[in-house]
């Protein structure tokens, strides 16, 4: 079934224009053929593109930079695109997305880093999966009594659920990987 189909129940849908990252890969989106084969499409990317087509959120060039930023293998871009984002600008102005994830990254306290992630959870944006997959393999020790301990243990099981969720499980199926402790 193509993307259209499941979007609009196998109804016609408008034209759209799916990110850089997933255009040109293959798929026929509301009559616009997009060159390639959609078999190469990630689980992750192919969401992606759907949530942008149901969500109409596309983001400037200014807000894809800053989500680049915020996604970014380097710890010391993400913290300083985090700043900058919050420091800035106005919530309103800026993509809900794009806030989230600069409150995700600017949290350095547990309980802050996990009221941010229900923020991220809210919007159901595959997009910010790489930041949360990001944290979820972050090692398991280096806090408390010589460092032995979980610096983000009051969070990974609501972490797991929420990629989970983001791959497109259930919110009450979090699978054999969120069971386990």
């Amino acid at each position: 079934m193509g993307v259209s189909a499941m979007l609009a129940g196998g109804q016609a849908v408008e034209p759209i224009h799916l990110p850089g990252d997933v255009q040109g890969r293959g798929e026929e989106v509301g009559g616009e053929a997009i060159e390639g084969d959609s078999e190469n499409l990630s689980a992750t990317e192919t969401r992606a593109a759907l949530h942008q087509v149901q969500s109409g959120e596309e983001l400037s060039p200014e807000w894809q930079r800053s989500f680049e930023m915020l996604t970014s293998d380097r710890s010391d871009v993400r913290r300083k695109e985090a700043k900058r984002v919050l420091k800035r600008a106005k919530k309103e102005d800026v993509p809900s997305l794009v806030y989230a994830l600069a409150r995700f990254e600017d949290a350095r306290e547990c309980e802050e880093k996990r009221l941010a992630l229900r923020e991220v959870r809210a919007i159901q944006d595959p997009r910010a999966l790489p930041a949360l997959e990001r944290l979820a393999r972050a090692p398991r020790r280096g806090c408390g009594f010589f460092n032995l301990e979980d610096c983000w243990k009051c969070l990974r099981r609501e972490l797991r659920a929420t990629i989970h969720e983001l791959r497109g499980g259930s919110s009450g199926d979090e699978g054999e990987e969120a069971r386990e402790e």
